[in-house]
């Protein structure tokens, strides 16, 4: 039986049923997902870079719906993916691509490229230099909730922290642009519904990432949250973490870390429903040492409508015991 708690928002926040919103042009602008992110530190290494190929075979057999484009290492242009989907489009790609520096993979669905899809897979291997961090992001669309369970999505997560080994990272319900960025009409609409709904996370490791790598912490917390040995050693160890965690955190091992679960099921947090998310509270206290605190990273064309620096500082500190003024 399924147990998913939370009840899709369609309507509000001008989310269609498709959980997606749309400009006045009827373009999608952005979409509420299903996601999971992993920062991993060394990430040329050539067993990681295995790992990510091994992890979109994986994505592209549970996500349910096929990738249609990828951008070309080669061009810098979108290609469309053939039947024998991502994977194999990647494997053709000259030798010489899986040498580089910043070795990436870029796949959405849609029937366009330019189209917002809450389809996504991106993966960047590049060395730890000069401090910078790889990653890889995966989105699928919320009516995957409808097939697998929160346990299978669970066991996803952790199955990808096995086969890149992470330094941190964070997986639940998010809000997503284009998976190439912003468009200026976007911004807005991505920064409303998290401000509106406290479980939503705003997920752009893109731009994320020179924050946290230069910063030395993670970014924060989610329903789920992968948390490497040495932020485990830097909190004190575990048996100095799990008293601080409530019985409501169901804690997952994965060689080189642990996955905390904040609940059985991912939560809005509507603010208008008074949503307390107590559980993300608990694992939020629990890592504030270790979590990124500065407003830059969350800072996003304010005049457009995202945050400025104050409100992104605000909402880092959404999941702490006591808010800042």
């Amino acid at each position: 039986m399924l147990i998913w708690k939370f009840q899709a928002p369609v309507g509000e926040a001008q989310l269609g049923a498709d959980l997606c919103i749309r400009g006045g042009s009827g373009r999608v602008l952005c979409c509420l997902v299903l996601t999971v992110t992993l920062y991993i530190e060394e990430g040329d290494r050539p067993e990681v870079r295995e790992g990510m190929l091994e992890a979109l075979r994986r994505f592209e057999e549970i996500s349910g719906e096929p990738l249609t484009w990828a951008m070309n290492p080669n061009s810098g242009q979108p290609e469309a993916i053939g039947p024998d989907g991502g994977l194999a489009n990647v494997r053709r790609w000259p030798a010489d691509v899986f040498e580089r520096f910043d070795f990436q993979m870029l796949f959405t669905g849609g029937t366009a490229p330019e189209e917002v899809s809450p389809l996504r897979f991106v993966a960047v291997s590049r060395a730890r230099e000069e401090g910078q961090l790889s990653y890889i992001s995966c989105s699928v669309p919320l009516i995957w909730a409808t097939k697998y369970s929160p346990e299978e999505f669970t066991s996803f997560v952790v199955e990808l922290c096995n086969l890149v080994g992470p330094s941190h990272g964070y997986a639940g319900l998010a809000i997503v642009p284009h998976v190439t960025g912003f468009s200026p009409e976007s911004v807005k609409p991505v920064f409303d519904l998290a401000r509106r709904f406290q479980g939503v996370d705003i997920d752009l490791p893109d731009w994320h990432e020179p924050f946290l790598a230069s910063s030395e912490g993670i970014k924060g917390v989610n329903w789920i949250t992968v948390l490497g040995n040495r932020w485990i050693a830097a909190l004190g160890g575990a048996t100095a973490i799990q008293p601080r965690l409530s019985d409501a955190i169901c804690v997952f091992e994965y060689r080189g870390g642990v996955v905390l679960q904040a609940g059985k099921s991912p939560a809005l947090g509507d603010k208008l429903a008074g949503d307390s998310l107590a559980a993300y509270r608990s694992v939020g206290a629990a890592l504030a040492p270790v979590r990124v605190k500065t407003g830059l990273m969350m800072r996003v064309d304010s005049g457009n409508g995202g945050f400025d620096q104050a409100e992104a500082e605000r909402w880092q500190a959404r999941f702490d015991t006591v808010k800042p003024r």
